[in-house]
C-alpha cells in the first residue's frame, strides 16, 4: 500500500491532476461562450450532446497540450536536480503565465464571437500590432467586465488547485537506486510526451492521418455547432502563419475548361446597362460594419412602426440604384479593399495576411490611373492599420489620407482613443481633399466610427437614441455624418459628374436571430448614386464585393482583359452568385439556393426561400454542371493566389466569359 500511497505523489500523477483541471476551466468557458451566443448559435439538439463533448474533447486537448508541452518537458525530465525549489518555481509561473495568456484567448471568444461570428484566430491577434493595440486591449478589460472577471475568477481557481490542493513536496523518489529512478522516468517522460503530441494532432494516429485543423470542426458536428466545440488557443495557433491551404476538386485542366477568372471588359457588348459619362469621377463609400439585417430599407423583418437606425441612408436609395441581395467578398474589414479594388475574395483566411498577397495587380485604382485619373484612399485609422496603404500601393491608389494627416491638420483631439477620428470629423476632412484633386478622380472614403466599443464622440452624446444592439447608436451617428457629408459635397462642382458606391465592408450580426446565422450575416448593401445618370429602382439578383470592380469598367466604357472573381452586375445572360466562408465551410448564395462545400465537395444544399431555416438539405436535386461550376470557381480561387496571377498575362488561356 505505501507504494500507492506514494504514487499519488509522484510528478506523473501532479502532472495529469493539473491537466484535469485545465480541461475543467476550458469546459467552463465552453459553456459559458454556448450560454452567452445561444441564440445566435441555435439550439443544440438531445441527439448531437455527445458528438458535442467528443468533439470539445479534441479540440481543447490541442489547446492544453499546445501550451504546455514545454512545462510537460521541464516537469518530467529524469533528473533529481527537477526536485529542487528554485525549479518548481520557474516551471510553475510559467505554468501560471501561458495558461492564463490561454484562458485570456478561450474567455474571449466568448465576447468577440457576436461581432465576428466566429472564434478568435491569428489574424485577430495580430491588430494588437497596430499603433492602437495597446490601448484597445486595455480597454476592453474594462468594456466587458464580465469576462475579465470571469477570466480573473478561472486564473485564481486554477492556482488554487494546481498549486494548493495538488501541491507537490518533492516525494518522487520510490526507487531508491538512482539508475532504475532516472531509466522510469525517462520511460515516463517519452509515455506523456507522445500521448500530448498525439492530442495536440487530434488523436489521429498514422501514416495517412493529417493533424486535426480548425475547418475539421464541421467534421465532427453540423457546421452551426462547429464554433461551439472550437477552442482557443488551438485555434489561434493553428492558423498561426496563414499558411495558404487550397482545395482540389478536380484536376487543373478540367477546372480550366469550367472556369478561368479572366474576364475581358468591353462596354460596347450589347448588354443592357447604365452608361457613364466620359472622364466621371468615383467615389467608393465603404461603411464600417453596417450589415444589411440593421438596415430598414434591406429588412423586411422590420416592423412599418419601428424607427430606422439609418434615415439618411434609407432616403437617399430611394434616388439611386440599389441591389438588395448584396453579400462581402471575405471575412473582416481587412478583406473588403481587395475584394472591391481587384475583385480578390477571402475564403478561410484573411488575403492581406497571406504572403502571396505581396504581388503585381491590374487593379481599378491603377486601371483608371493609367487612364488619367487622380486616385486617392481616406481611412481615419493610422496608416498602418490593416495593410490598407500596403496593398493600395500595389493596386494603383496614389495619394492616401489617414489619422496622421488629420492630427497634422487639426490636431489630436478628435482621436476616439482606440481606432482613429471620429466620423463625423473625419469625413468632412476627407471631403476637403477630394475637392483637391484633380478631375477626373476615383476616390475611396473608409469609414469606421461603427465599430466596437460602439461609442459617439463627447460633442454628440445625447443626440441618438439606443437600439436593440449596441452598435445601433453608433449607426445613427455615422448615418447622420454621412447625411453632412452629402448635405455639403453637394454644392461642389464635381458632384454632378460623380458617381457614388455605397457599401458595407461586411455583416455585423442582427437584432433578429434569424438572420444571424449563415448566409444572412454576409448581407449587405451596395448601392449606386448619380442623380444625373439616371440610376434609380432595386435590382434583386445575387451580387457581391467582387462584381464592384469588373461592373464600373463596363459601366465607364473600358475595353480589356482584367482577372477578377466578380462578374457584370447587368449582365442578364446568367444568375448572379456570391460565395463566401460560413462556418467553416465555403458557401455560395445564387438566388434562393445556397450551397455549401466542404474541402471534399458539396456538403449541403437549401433553398432559403422556402426553408429560411436551413433543416431540409437538397443537394440531390442539385445541378451536376452548376456544383461543378462552384467547385472549379473556388480551386481557381486557390490557384490564383498560390501562383499570384493576379494579371491577365499570368494565365496561359484566352481570356473568357465565366
Amino acid at each position: 500500500m505505501w507504494f500507492f500511497k506514494r504514487l499519488l505523489h509522484t510528478r506523473v500523477s501532479v502532472l495529469f491532476g493539473r491537466l484535469f483541471f485545465l480541461f475543467l476551466a476550458y469546459a467552463l468557458c465552453r459553456v459559458v461562450f454556448y450560454w452567452h451566443n445561444r441564440t445566435i448559435i441555435g439550439a443544440a439538439r438531445l441527439d448531437e450532446w455527445w458528438q458535442i463533448v467528443k468533439a470539445s474533447f479534441v479540440f481543447d486537448s490541442g489547446s492544453i497540450f499546445y501550451l504546455n508541452l514545454p512545462f510537460i518537458v521541464m516537469w518530467l525530465l529524469p533528473f533529481d536536480r527537477v526536485e529542487r525549489l528554485g525549479w518548481q518555481r520557474v516551471t510553475a509561473i510559467g505554468f501560471m503565465v501561458v495558461n492564463a495568456v490561454g484562458l485570456l484567448v478561450n474567455v474571449a471568444d466568448i465576447f468577440y464571437f457576436p461581432y465576428k461570428l466566429s472564434r478568435i484566430v491569428s489574424d485577430d491577434i495580430h491588430y494588437l500590432g497596430e499603433p492602437t493595440g495597446g490601448t484597445l486591449l486595455g480597454s476592453m478589460f474594462v468594456d466587458y467586465w464580465q469576462g475579465t472577471l470571469l477570466w480573473a475568477s478561472l486564473v485564481t481557481l486554477l492556482y488554487l488547485t494546481c498549486f494548493r490542493l495538488l501541491r507537490y513536496r518533492g516525494c518522487d523518489h520510490i526507487f531508491a537506486q538512482k539508475g532504475l529512478r532516472y531509466a522510469v522516468r525517462t520511460l515516463w517522460l517519452a509515455a506523456v510526451v507522445a500521448f500530448a503530441v498525439i492530442g495536440i494532432r487530434g488523436y489521429r494516429t498514422g501514416g495517412d492521418a493529417y493533424p486535426v485543423n480548425v475547418s475539421d470542426a464541421a467534421l465532427f458536428v453540423r457546421p452551426e455547432m462547429s464554433q461551439v466545440v472550437l477552442s482557443n488557443p488551438f485555434c489561434t495557433i493553428r492558423t498561426w502563419g496563414n499558411k495558404l491551404q487550397g482545395v482540389t476538386y478536380m484536376s487543373r485542366q478540367e477546372a480550366d475548361s469550367i472556369y478561368v477568372p479572366v474576364r475581358r471588359i468591353c462596354g460596347g457588348d450589347g448588354i443592357a446597362r447604365p452608361r457613364l459619362p466620359d472622364d466621371c469621377n468615383v467615389v467608393i463609400m465603404m461603411l464600417e460594419s453596417f450589415g444589411a439585417p440593421h438596415i430598414k430599407s434591406l429588412n423586411p423583418l422590420f416592423k412599418p412602426s419601428q424607427d430606422s437606425y439609418t434615415p439618411f441612408l434609407d432616403s437617399l436609395f430611394q434616388h439611386g440604384l440599389l441591389f438588395t441581395d448584396a453579400y462581402q467578398g471575405g471575412l473582416k474589414s481587412i478583406d473588403a479593399m481587395p475584394a472591391v479594388w481587384a475583385s480578390i475574395p477571402s475564403y478561410k483566411k484573411n488575403f492581406l495576411r497571406l504572403p502571396q498577397s505581396q504581388a503585381d495587380y491590374y487593379a481599378f485604382p491603377k486601371i483608371l490611373a493609367d487612364n488619367g485619373y487622380a486616385t486617392s484612399f481616406m481611412h481615419g485609422a493610422s496608416r498602418e492599420s490593416m495593410s490598407f496603404v500596403s496593398f493600395g500601393k500595389m493596386a494603383g491608389v496614389q495619394g492616401f489620407v489617414s489619422r496622421e494627416d488629420y492630427s497634422k491638420a487639426c490636431g489630436d483631439g478628435d482621436f476616439d482613443g482606440k481606432w482613429g477620428i471620429w466620423d463625423d470629423r473625419f469625413l468632412p476632412f476627407a471631403l476637403r481633399h477630394i475637392d483637391a484633386l484633380p478631375r477626373p478622380f476615383m476616390a475611396t472614403i473608409f469609414t469606421l466610427s461603427s465599430h466596437e466599443p460602439f461609442k459617439v464622440p463627447p460633442h454628440m452624446e445625447g443626440r441618438f437614441q439606443e437600439g436593440a444592439l449596441p452598435i445601433h447608436k453608433v449607426m445613427r451617428y455615422t448615418d447622420h455624418a454621412l447625411r453632412e457629408f452629402f448635405r455639403e459635397a453637394s454644392a461642389k462642382p464635381w458632384f454632378a459628374n460623380t458617381l457614388f458606391v455605397i457599401m458595407a465592408d461586411h455583416g455585423s450580426g442582427a437584432e433578429d436571430a434569424r438572420l444571424l446565422g449563415a448566409p444572412y450575416n454576409h448581407h449587405i448593401p451596395i448601392f449606386f448614386y448619380m442623380p444625373s445618370a439616371e440610376l434609380n429602382g432595386r435590382i434583386d439578383k445575387t451580387v457581391s464585393q467582387l462584381d464592384i470592380m469588373p461592373t464600373l469598367l463596363a459601366m465607364m466604357g473600358y475595353e480589356g482583359s482584367v482577372v477578377a472573381f466578380g462578374n457584370d452586375m447587368f449582365d442578364t445572360s446568367e444568375d448572379g452568385f456570391a460565395v463566401g466562408y460560413f462556418d467553416g465551410s465555403f458557401g455560395v448564395v445564387e438566388g434562393s439556393m445556397f450551397y455549401r462545400f466542404s474541402e471534399q465537395g458539396l456538403a449541403a444544399v437549401y433553398d432559403i426561400d422556402g426553408d429560411p431555416g436551413k433543416e431540409h438539405d437538397i443537394k440531390e436535386s442539385a445541378d451536376p454542371a452548376r456544383v461543378r461550376f462552384f467547385e472549379a470557381y473556388i480551386q481557381q480561387y486557390y490557384r490564383t493566389v498560390a501562383d499570384r496571377a493576379f494579371r491577365p498575362q499570368d494565365w496561359n488561356v484566352s481570356a473568357v466569359e465565366p
